[in-house]
């Protein structure tokens, strides 16, 4: 074996431990915050490779590390389907390479520092603006939220000017200018993070957790599932909360027994100034159906529908009975008066829905996120969670998700204030 080819073979090797090392971060520390401020070094490892083929290889190879809990948490969903464990393969395989085919296409072996700055920029903004920033899943910008808490579009615009001097650095003429400007935004950051104060919900908002489960296989089931959901809402208006959350779609179709079952409970809600928000699914005349959020008690009758559901798994544009997407809704309405921004499950872990949010003043003082993760393994949902977290600490907001999930959330390892 020549020198040349050993020299390869090490590379090569090398494109494989690398994102194994950085999937083992993410996932050993629960996808924690601070794991999250390391997608600040993520475009600068894209571009060290020599050769297209290496940097292909590595960016690959991260996505499939990365996003390892597709497998068993789409084998799960699908479990009626037969060869539930294929598909999930299947679109794990799928995913990693769609999410690899963006950075592989503006790769460059040209290393000017200005070709590599606009390169970086350039996709950055392709996979946060829509349509791409609706299905690209752990946006590199999220770390902003991590570096620069607070400072909410400044704070975005420090991240990738951050970004693009890591990228150009090596290739850099005058590496010391690079490196005092490197040396000052650090700085900037370590600052920030001693200065910040994380915002806190209203203390009488309440997020429900529930660990009941899909659709139950027999509908003789639902009423009584129904009423869990019932009882716990009671309780929490007996201790005075004023917005009670529960999980995505956990009263299943919005059907009239459903609102009967509720009927009480509304008026009763209503009496006490209170508002439950509910998820539930919305059945439309034309077969289709809205993954919505639900106010009752004061508020009622308000609906307020995903905007982009989970794509194959809820969203699937080809069949006409399939969860719709709302792009052109604004994502947050006034509750109790607070402007509050709302995400639904899949939403979490994309860029735009939660920037967004901030386009337009009023800006939300507080996002609610509804999740049903019953199918998840415990990473995947913190995976999403933490994305959205991030971002929300960016902009100072606090949040509230309520979940339904067959798992005791763990904390994370090395915990981080939100």
């Amino acid at each position: 074996m020549t020198t040349k080819t050993a020299t390869t073979h090490r590379q090569l090797f090398f494109n494989l431990i690398l994102p194994i090392l950085i999937g083992a971060l993410f996932s050993l520390t629960w996808y924690s915050l601070p794991s999250i401020g390391f997608l600040v070094l993520f475009p600068a490892l894209w571009l060290v490779w020599k050769t297209r083929l290496q940097s292909s290889l590595f960016i690959f190879s991260f996505w499939c590390f990365i996003d390892w809990e597709i497998i068993p948490d789409t084998a799960r969903f699908f479990s009626n389907e037969p060869f539930s464990l294929l598909i999930g393969f299947a679109i794990w395989l799928t995913q990693a390479l769609l999410y690899s085919v963006p950075w592989i296409l503006f790769y460059s072996k040209d290393k000017n520092w200005l070709n590599l700055s606009l390169r970086t920029l350039s996709l950055l903004i392709i996979l946060t603006l829509p349509p791409m920033g609706y299905f690209f899943w752990l946006n590199p910008l999220a770390s902003s939220g991590i570096l620069f808490p607070g400072l909410a579009w400044p704070g975005l615009g420090l991240t990738i000017i951050l970004m693009l001097l890591l990228v150009s650095l090596p290739h850099s003429k005058n590496k010391i200018v690079g490196i005092i400007l490197i040396s000052i935004l650090l700085v900037t950051v370590l600052l920030e993070n001693l200065a910040y104060h994380p915002y806190s919900a209203p203390k009488d908002w309440i997020a429900i957790n529930t660990k009941l489960g899909g659709t139950p296989a027999n509908i003789f089931e639902i009423p009584a599932r129904e009423s869990k959901l019932i009882s716990l809402a009671n309780q929490a208006l007996n201790q005075n909360y004023k917005v009670i959350i529960f999980p995505e779609n956990i009263a299943l179709d919005w059907l009239p027994g459903t609102q009967f079952q509720w009927q009480d409970l509304n008026h009763e809600a209503q009496q006490k100034g209170a508002t439950i928000i509910l998820g539930a699914q919305q059945d439309l005349k034309d077969g289709s159906s809205n993954n919505i959020l639900i106010l009752l008690g004061q508020g009622t009758g308000s609906i307020y529908p995903a905007r982009q559901p989970m794509p194959i798994g809820l969203w699937q544009p080809w069949k006409s009975e399939t969860d719709n997407r709302h792009w052109n809704l604004p994502g947050k309405f006034l509750l109790q008066g607070q402007e509050t921004g709302y995400l639904i499950c899949y939403e979490q872990i994309v860029p735009w829905p939660i920037l967004s949010l901030f386009l337009q003043a009023p800006y939300p003082t507080v996002i609610i996120s509804a999740a049903n993760q019953w199918f998840s393994m415990p990473s995947g949902y913190l995976k999403q969670s933490n994305h959205m977290k991030a971002f929300a600490r960016l902009f100072g907001v606090a949040t509230m998700t309520a979940v339904n999930t067959k798992w005791t959330v763990l904390p994370v390892i090395w915990p981080y204030a939100a």
